[in-house]
Formats: C-alpha cells, structure tokens, sequence
C-alpha cells in the first residue's frame, strides 16, 4: 500500500467531548430505561430486536434471525453484570463528573461549615470586641456631655448659695476656682480629676454650711449671755452661771446641737433658781432617800441628808449643786448636804414611819444660789449622786 493511500489513525476523543458523551448517554439511557421500564419482558427482548436491526440497516448491514437471537439473549444475560472500567485519570475524571451531585453536597456542606465557623468568630468578635467598645464610647459620651457636667453644676450651685450665708470675703472666690477646675477637666476628658472638683464643690457646700450653723449657734448664746447679764445675782452665782455659759459657748463652736440646747437648758435652769427664793426641806417623798452614808480614805463614815429646793408654789426647783465627790456643778432637784452624826440618826429616827415630820433645812434668797441652813451642816459639803 503506497504512503498516499496509507490508513491514518483516528485521533483520539479529547476529555471534554467524552464527557460530553457520556452526558448525551445518560441521558439516552435514562430516556430508554423509562421507556423501556414500562414493557415486560417478551416487549423488551422484541424491542432490543428492533433496535439492532435498524442500527445495522443503517450501515448497511443484514443479519439472520439465529444470529439476532443469539445477541439479544447474550444482552440479556449481561445487562445485569457490572464490568468496571479500566482505572486510570480518565476513569477519575470521569468517575468524578458522573457523581458531581455528591460532590457538590460534601462541597456545599463543607463551604456552609466554613461559613458557620466564620459566622460565630464574627459574632465572638463582635460581642467580646465591638459592642464594649460602642458601649464604653457611649459612656464616655454620656458622662462628659452630660453626668459630670450635671453633677458639677449642682454642686457649684450649692456652694454658691452656702457661701452666701457664712459671708465669707473668699468664699464664692474659691468656688469660682473649683468650678473652672472641674469644667477643665471636663474637657479634657479627665474623670478623676473631674470627680474630685465635684467632691470639692460638695466638700466645701458643707463646710460653708456648717460656719453658718456655727454662726448661728454663736449668736444664740451671745443673746442668752446678755440677758444673764442683767440679771441681778452675787459674785458666787456669777461664777456658778459662768461655768455653764461656758459649756454653751463650747458646744455652739463645735456646731453641735444637742449639747448647745442642753447646755442652753441648763444655763436657763441655773438663770431660774438664782432669781427664784426656795425653801430647802429634807427630802420625804416616796421612792427618794432621806439620809445616806459614805466612807471615804480613812474609812470615817460620812453622814449626809437628802434634801430639796422647793418655791412658794410648792414646785420643786432644778438646784446647781458642787458634787464635792465629782467637784463640778451639776444641776439636780434633790442633793445630800453633809450633817453632824446625832442630826442623821434623829432623821433616822424621825422616818421610822415613814414620813419625816421635821422637814425645815433652811432658805436660798434671791439673787444666790447659796443656802441658808437651819440644820447642822458640817463644811457645807454636798454630794448628788448615792
């Protein structure tokens, strides 16, 4: 055979138009499989008949009828066989676009899982990063534009209006300083500093508060002494009174006003008896001694009777007695002056029914807070608590 009319060899089918093929196959197959499902058997032997046959005529070929059996029973028997092809890439490649649904599912899977991964690495970030930080810009917004702006208006206001009343010449000066202080802060955005301007403004309300109450109380016991001051008594009661302003005055500069009105009070009680004229009468009432004992260092009793002032109304009045055990003045309605030994037992004595009959002790003039004893007292020496 010369060169020119020498067979030349069929190329080989690419990649793609295999696929292509097998494509168009499934889908003949699928197509037959359908139509061919809904014949029995006998139909289905006959068709495959037909088909050979009028594939072969269209190449131009005749077979016998023995020969066309005989294909159609071996077709029979192989159709249920499964013969693998040969491995290789374009098995691979072939297997892998024949079952390209199941690849795709594990793909889709695969990509949804990578996405849920992404998803909640977002949302971690989002919660543990980006809405604390929104959260803290926020309130920092909130607290400089308008919390300590607020809280240091109302505390600058209040310091204001406290310095108002103490008249202090440098007062509203240094609140003017602490406001301008705090509102710099502000600006600059410095919390801390902010804060402590807000807790000096109130620290410094206070303050100011407190010298205006001091103030006030000073006043009060500047008009309780003048009218003591006019008040007619003896050197003796002066100086007894003067321990009490004493403890007025004291208690009006702390700012401290339950001691100042007790103080106030007593001064008040002091100013009454002093000005006052008392009978003094030994002690007879229910529930009140009318005598007691001491012993003292040497072991020397002591003898004392209880007695009390008493006005011309019969009220009994609040003394200002020297406790010579405690050696300060006291105010009490009842007290023990000290008696010579025979007087205590005959008030012993006197009491045994329960009454004392001879009650007289002496007087307080007007004007004194000292007595005048019909008794016999020994030294003058009292005592205010048994």
């Amino acid at each position: 055979m010369s060169a020119s009319t020498q067979a030349v060899p069929a190329a080989k089918p690419t990649f793609d138009a295999t696929m292509l093929a097998l494509d168009a196959v499934d889908t003949l197959l699928h197509r037959e499989k359908v139509k061919l499902d809904e014949l029995n058997s006998d139909e289905y032997d006959e068709a495959l008949r037909r088909t050979i046959r009028e594939y072969l005529q269209t190449e131009g070929r005749e077979v016998s009828d023995e020969i066309l059996e005989e294909a159609v029973g071996k077709a029979r028997k192989e159709r249920l066989t499964f013969v693998p092809a040969k491995s290789g890439m374009e098995r691979g490649l072939a297997t892998a676009y024949v079952r390209r649904g199941v690849y795709g599912r594990r793909s889709a899977i695969a990509a949804a899982t990578v996405a849920a991964i992404s998803v909640s690495s977002w949302l971690a970030y989002d919660f543990a990063v980006v809405r604390p930080r929104e959260r803290e810009i926020a309130r920092i917004e909130l607290l400089f534009g308008t919390t300590l702006p607020k809280e240091l208006g109302v505390a600058v206001s209040d310091a204001r209006e406290e310095a108002k009343l103490t008249s202090l010449e440098n007062g509203q000066q240094e609140v003017d300083s602490i406001e301008a202080r705090g509102r710099e802060a502000i600006r600059l955005r410095d919390e801390a500093s902010a804060r402590k301007a807000v807790d000096d403004a109130k620290a410094s309300a206070e303050e100011f508060k407190q010298i205006a109450f001091v103030a006030s109380l000073r006043k009060e016991a500047e008009a309780v002494v003048a009218a003591a001051a006019g008040d007619q008594m003896d050197a003796h009661a002066r100086s007894m009174l003067a321990i009490k302003i004493e403890a007025l005055w004291s208690a009006a500069n702390r700012g401290e006003q339950k001691p100042f009105d007790l103080a106030k009070n007593d001064v008040d009680a002091a100013r009454k008896f002093i000005r006052t004229p008392f009978s003094i009468r030994i002690a007879s009432r229910t529930g009140v001694n009318s005598y007691v004992t001491r012993l003292y260092k040497k072991q020397v009793p002591t003898y004392y009777v209880v007695v009390e002032a008493v006005d011309a109304a019969g009220n009994l009045g609040v003394a200002s007695i020297l406790n010579a055990e405690r050696g300060r003045v006291e105010s009490v309605t009842n007290w023990g002056v000290a008696v010579t030994r025979d007087f205590y037992d005959s008030v012993k004595e006197d009491k045994k029914d329960g009454i004392v009959n001879k009650s007289a002790a002496g007087s307080k003039a007007v004007g004194t807070v000292d007595f005048t004893w019909t008794i016999p007292v020994t030294g003058d020496q009292m005592i205010t608590r048994w």
